[in-house]
């Protein structure tokens, strides 16, 4: 499905390869950056280039694959997305007991250049002629709400759920999810189309997925 909100608008090449770069670059200055703060900070900025990074494959995946084979990509990403997931903590803690804590951050680095090397041989750019208005207004409230949400749910531990705290971020997820609904519900065209929740399938495995989180 084709949406003038995603990395598209801009260029899918074009943003993962900004993405991966960046995480390489914040993980080498998180390395030697020696300082809590510092390290802090370009975990932050990891973050951020890495969010560039996980939404923007599956529309290069769909820009790329003819449509016999794009289900088994997306099986290979998500294959692939879930060995990183139990062999992360593994790795991690091999590394950290026999070198350094540091030294995890440095392994970002020939895996962003081997990412780097197969985008720029395999995949090409690819534009929306005509791309719709950047929707400023869902784009503030969702990330608000989420925000919210797992703020909320993060330090409920040191706040306890019945603090005050913890109603104030929580109640300000909903409100902010919910006026994300209604704003999306009134643009043309919305950041995702409201009328794909319509669909079983699609609800389940969203939530599944927001629970496995």
């Amino acid at each position: 499905m084709e949406n003038c909100h995603s990395p598209n608008r801009f260029g899918r090449r074009k943003m993962f390869l900004t993405g991966v770069v960046g995480c390489a670059m914040s993980s080498l200055a998180a390395w030697n950056v020696g300082t809590t703060g510092g390290v802090i900070a370009f975990r932050a900025l990891q973050g951020a280039f890495g969010s560039l990074l996980m939404a923007n494959t599956l529309g290069i995946l769909r820009a790329t694959f003819p449509q016999g084979k794009l289900n088994m990509a997306i099986d290979i990403r998500g294959g692939g997305f879930g060995v990183s997931v139990a062999a992360d903590p593994i790795v991690g803690g091999v590394l950290v007991q026999n070198v350094s804590w540091e030294s995890v951050f440095y392994l970002n680095v020939p895996v962003a250049a081997i990412a780097l090397a197969i985008r720029l041989l395999v995949f090409v750019e690819s534009l929306d002629e005509r791309p719709a208005r950047f929707d400023l207004p869902g784009v503030a409230l969702f990330r608000t709400g989420l925000f919210g949400l797992v703020f909320g749910l993060i330090d409920v531990q040191t706040w306890s759920w019945a603090s005050g705290e913890t109603f104030a971020f929580l109640i300000g997820s909903v409100a902010a999810l919910g006026a994300f609904v209604l704003v999306e519900q009134r643009v043309a065209p919305p950041l995702p189309p409201m009328r794909l929740f319509a669909n079983r399938s699609l609800r389940i495995g969203t939530l599944v997925v927001v629970i496995s989180s």
